[in-house]
């Protein structure tokens, strides 16, 4: 991971993802979005804790650095999980309301 643009960009990816799907989610009156505070907290801890350990210095940097970069993808690997289940969901919950003539 390249600090800061790489990390930044996940950020945003899943700042943008997250909003997205809650605000869909309720003008369809759907659940399932309401732990996205949580969500975006927990992204946003793993990427500071990130850009703060590659600002730092100290034994073991590169290794700190590593590890705390693999946590924060991990982290925006199970968002994706969700958000790509949620987008499945989406989908056949927009074909229906289509497929009735209601918009």
């Amino acid at each position: 991971m390249h600090h800061p643009t790489d990390c930044n960009l996940l950020w945003d990816a899943a700042r943008k993802s997250v909003e997205l799907l809650c605000n869909l989610f309720e003008s369809l009156e759907l659940g399932g979005w309401r732990k996205a505070r949580y969500w975006k907290r927990k992204i946003r801890r793993a990427m500071r804790a990130c850009e703060k350990l590659a600002r730092a210095g100290g034994a073991n940097k590169a290794e700190r650095v590593a590890m705390s970069a693999q946590e924060y993808v991990e982290a925006a690997r199970r968002l994706e999980e969700k958000v790509r289940g949620d987008i499945e969901e989406l989908k056949s919950h927009v074909l229906s309301k289509t497929q009735l003539g209601r918009r």
